[in-house]
């Protein structure tokens, strides 16, 4: 019962975003969540934070907004390393713009709200 309004906020978000979009499933891109995961849970583990505490979730959101922008970067290069075939610059611009969707989305959705509610119960 504690977490229904947490979870039913965030089904709530998620489902409204979904159904503003035409296609859903354009925006998912594996490598960009490779990037924005894999960024943001070896910092986490790098820094040896405190599983769930609100410093973790602080961390959390200022590595997954740090890899987001780490993911822009990769993604910029990927363009322009692929300016002389038009096919391979939209995946490539996929990637740089979904990083930093995904990376500012787990940040201000996921992290935030979860930071402030154990800084509030500690």
């Amino acid at each position: 019962m504690k977490y229904v309004k947490q979870i039913g906020g965030l089904v709530i978000s998620c489902t409204l975003l979904a159904l503003a979009m035409e296609n859903p499933l354009v925006f998912v891109n594996i490598p960009s969540l490779l990037i924005v995961g894999g960024l943001t849970v070896g910092g986490l583990l790098h820094s040896g934070v405190k599983l769930w505490s609100a410093s973790f979730w602080r961390q959390a959101r200022q590595y997954a907004i740090g890899s987001g922008f780490v993911g822009t970067l990769v993604g910029l290069v990927l363009l322009l390393g692929s300016v002389d075939d038009p096919a391979a610059i939209g995946p490539s611009c996929a990637v740089a713009l979904l990083t930093l969707l995904y990376g500012t989305f787990f940040g201000y959705f996921i992290a935030l709200p979860n930071e402030k509610r154990k800084a509030e119960e500690a």
